[in-house]
């Protein structure tokens, strides 16, 4: 902290203002950073409602229940190893089977909403006298 303070000291004899753009510089970086996280965040969570949906289609084949003995997770597990190696265990892929079953209805209400939202939006602009 006191080297902090002796280089703004320094900074402000040498070029005023230069600590402010010094500290907007770090803002930015650390907004940045930020951002990446939220990135990761969602595209891991796309990723793992994805892969779960691909679980559930096959499993179930649009069925309510798996069909007894299916377990699509083992096996993929395996290739996804030997493809990628480590990090998909068969866990972590029973997770994403279930997180997919948990939040489809909700992802999905979701979606219809935005789409109705936007189809109405468009009706009304082509509409006479709108413009």
């Amino acid at each position: 902290m006191l080297i902090l303070l002796y280089s703004k000291y320094l900074l402000d004899k040498l070029c005023p203002n230069a600590f402010d753009i010094f500290e907007k510089a770090a803002l930015i970086i650390e907004q940045a950073r930020q951002y990446v996280g939220r990135s990761a965040n969602l595209t891991m969570s796309v990723t793992c409602f994805e892969v779960g949906r691909m679980i559930v289609d096959e499993e179930q084949g649009g069925q309510i229940r798996a069909a007894y003995g299916k377990d699509y997770s083992r096996s993929l597990s395996a290739y996804l190893n030997e493809r990628d190696g480590k990090g998909h265990s068969v866990s972590i892929l029973t997770n994403a089977r279930k997180f997919n079953i948990v939040y489809s209805p909700s992802i999905s209400q979701a979606m219809l909403t935005k789409l109705e939202t936007k189809d109405m939006s468009q009706k009304s602009q082509a509409m006479p006298g709108n413009s």
